[in-house]
Order: C-alpha cells, then sequence, then structure tokens
C-alpha cells in the first residue's frame, strides 16, 4: 500500500537514491528501512526540526538528483491514467513509488513522478 514509504528510484542502476515521507514515516525508520544511520540521514538532509511531513523528500544519498514531482492521486485515477498524463512507464511509477502492483495505488496519496532516463 502507498500509505507506507514512497521509495524513488531514479537511475535504473540505483533504486533507493531518495525517500517521499509517507503518514507516519520517521526519520529513524528511514533510515533503518534502507540501511543507514538516523543521525546521518538527518544530516544529508540538513533535517534539524525532527518534524517530517507526508510528501517531504529525502535524499538517501547526498550526490542524488531531484528532478521530480509529486502527484496526488485523485479519484478513479489509476497508474496507467498517471503514466498517460505524465509520460512515466507504470513500471517505473510502480518501482520508484516501491509499489508491488498497479491495483496497490490508492485515492489520496501522494506519489513521486519523474521523467524517464532520469
Amino acid at each position: 500500500m502507498i500509505m507506507l514509504a514512497l521509495s524513488l528510484a531514479f537511475a535504473d542502476e540505483a533504486h533507493a537514491d531518495s525517500h517521499v515521507v509517507g503518514p507516519g514515516d520517521t526519520l529513524y525508520g528511514i533510515a533503518d528501512r534502507n540501511g543507514l544511520d538516523w543521525k546521518r540521514l538527518a544530516e544529508i538532509n540538513n533535517e534539524t526540526s525532527g518534524s517530517l511531513k507526508a510528501g517531504d523528500v529525502l535524499d538517501l544519498d547526498p550526490h542524488a538528483p531531484h528532478d521530480f514531482t509529486v502527484w496526488d492521486v485523485q479519484k478513479g485515477q489509476t497508474l496507467w491514467h498517471i503514466a498517460e498524463i505524465t509520460g512515466v512507464s507504470v513500471e517505473t511509477l510502480q518501482r520508484v513509488n516501491d509499489l508491488e502492483r498497479p491495483e496497490d495505488l490508492r485515492y489520496g496519496t501522494t506519489i513521486a513522478v519523474r521523467e524517464e532516463g532520469c
């Protein structure tokens, strides 16, 4: 389900350069899932407030680019619909948002959308 962490993967060889914060995510939890120390994750992202919000994007690699947008899923939209509008393949949308199946997309969630090949 999308309400969990939304991983961004921007290049074929790097599948977890960034992370879109989901509801309930914490620096510690994101760091733990990605094999990082939470203090290092905070340092990479200049995060001093400790107040993450859903939709925030965190670097998991300090050299990762951020050429992306976020998409608020509207009622009735599917990954196929979003792919058609954005020009990003369904497979890429699934991969960057950590969706096992296209049907896991839910209304009211925010997903990351990134141009193919970035």
